[in-house]
């Protein structure tokens, strides 16, 4: 019983954290620096694995998070950004949270 209640305390306080760590200002910087990210990010990929650009030419559109983070100590959690390209400009903005618990340690 007390275990249960501390995981949900726990999963709660992580998730109001992981929502309230926000270091940029104005959400046109953000959707800025986000869509520059995810261009970088989309570029190396297809400079590290060629077959992924030509798959990418006839994607109706490609959903790109350049970065997760992630950390955990018995309860844990990850977050990230991510743009919606459809014909190489970006159209939506996208978030992903997800927490867990068990055994497990690490960011």
């Amino acid at each position: 019983m007390k275990a249960n209640l501390f995981i949900r305390t726990s999963l709660l306080i992580l998730a109001s954290l992981m929502l309230g760590c926000s270091t940029m200002s104005g959400e046109k910087d953000t959707a800025r620096s986000l869509t520059r990210e995810a261009k970088v990010a989309l570029d190396d990929l297809f400079a590290a694995n060629p077959s992924a650009k030509i798959l990418a030419e006839n994607a109706k559109g490609i959903l790109v998070f350049p970065s997760i983070v992630k950390g955990g100590l018995l309860v844990g959690g990850q977050y990230g950004k991510g743009v919606l390209f459809e014909i190489n400009k970006p159209n939506e903005y996208y978030s992903s949270v997800a927490a867990s618990y068990g055994l497990q340690a690490g960011i």
